[in-house]
């Protein structure tokens, strides 16, 4: 839309700047000769003017893009979307947003490929197993490059292999692969707990406070506040971070072809959010408190510091990362999986942002 309108309004003024001068006398003719000049001057640097207004916000010149927008979990790693979302952000880029929280990567992932949303944000482990069960689904930014889960207890759990009944978001989230991926770890038996699943990190600490689960798997700002409430920290998540796309953005290819737009202006609003976040405390800090509820600041203190590292300010597609979700999921799929040779270039689109290793 900017460009038509630039070119009208360009065309009209140098037509102006053009005409040639009225001469009424040598003397009136010579001023007016000078004034012409004057004249033309103006309407080229007026010209310019209008020129760069309309290069720098070609946003503000055309219609807002409604985007739906899914996100797996309430933690402090999904603050750049509150941020988004309450400082108008989303707006700002050209965007008509509507951000949802549905618990899981799995159910964020599923509603994708219905069409009935956009993009969604949670741990890459979900569009990859989509990818590899034959679904066209790609990760086109990258927000955090490493999974910090905790797992916390009651306070007379003293080990792992004691948790009974475990509190996870649903089968096949982030955190109930995370559960498996440490238990192999551990070489506990895969039959030795029962799980609950829960909504999102915030119910499933709930779920530990009320005494409904025997521990759970959850992140900053939780595990921070479990542990000033006297819970376990069994496995504290900022100690041993494990490189993984924790959270990244994704969407159908579908989706991606026919309106990169839309897409464009998401990373760049994202890309503002991350950096509100990292440079502004404050702000970040209102945002969260409102959203979760938080009210102690040496909580939000810790939990902020053990995210701040892991945001990635250009939100780059750091291919290492992705292999470890993708070889992680291989694993699990096993003989399951319809596209076993997939590669990492197969479940990443580079149009947005740039690469990295």
């Amino acid at each position: 839309m900017v460009a038509p309108m630039k070119w009208t309004i360009t065309k009209f003024i140098f037509k102006q700047s053009n005409r040639a001068p009225v001469t009424r006398g040598s003397c009136a003719g010579s001023k007016i000769k000078r004034m012409s000049r004057q004249t033309h001057a103006i309407w080229y640097l007026l010209a310019a003017w209008i020129i760069c207004a309309a290069n720098e916000a070609p946003a503000a010149d055309s219609a807002p893009q409604r985007l739906r927008i899914l996100y797996a979990s309430t933690a402090t790693s999904f603050a750049p979307i509150w941020l988004a979302s309450d400082l108008g952000i989303y707006r700002k880029h050209g965007l008509d947003a509507e951000a949802v929280l549905l618990g899981g990567g799995p159910l964020v992932a599923s509603v994708l490929l219905s069409g009935s949303a956009d993009v969604g944000i949670g741990a890459g482990d979900a569009p990859v197993r989509v990818a590899l069960q034959g679904g066209e689904m790609k990760i086109f930014g990258l927000q955090k490059h490493a999974r910090i889960l905790s797992i916390v207890s009651k306070p007379s759990i003293q080990d792992l292999s004691q948790i009974k009944v475990l509190g996870i978001q649903s089968l096949g989230s982030s955190t109930h692969n995370y559960w498996l991926w440490y238990a192999r770890q551990r070489k506990l038996a895969e039959q030795q707990v029962q799980f609950v699943h829960t909504s999102s990190s915030a119910e499933n600490f709930l779920a530990l406070k009320s005494g409904r689960i025997d521990a759970g798997v959850f992140g900053p700002p939780f595990d921070v506040q479990a542990e000033r409430d006297g819970f376990r920290l069994l496995v504290e998540g900022i100690k041993q971070p494990q490189p993984f796309p924790a959270t990244a953005y994704f969407a159908t290819a579908a989706f991606l072809s026919k309106r990169p737009e839309a897409a464009r202006r998401f990373i760049d609003a994202m890309k503002e959010a991350v950096q509100v976040f990292r440079e502004d405390k404050a702000t970040a800090f209102k945002v969260i408190m409102r959203r979760l509820k938080i009210t102690d600041t040496n909580v939000l203190e810790r939990a902020y510091e053990y995210e701040r590292p892991f945001m990635r300010r250009d939100l780059s597609l750091q291919l290492d990362v992705i292999e470890t979700a993708l070889a992680e999921a291989k694993l699990a799929i096993g003989a399951n999986a319809k596209r076993p040779d997939l590669s990492v270039d197969d479940v990443i689109d580079k149009t947005f942002v740039g690469v990295a290793r």
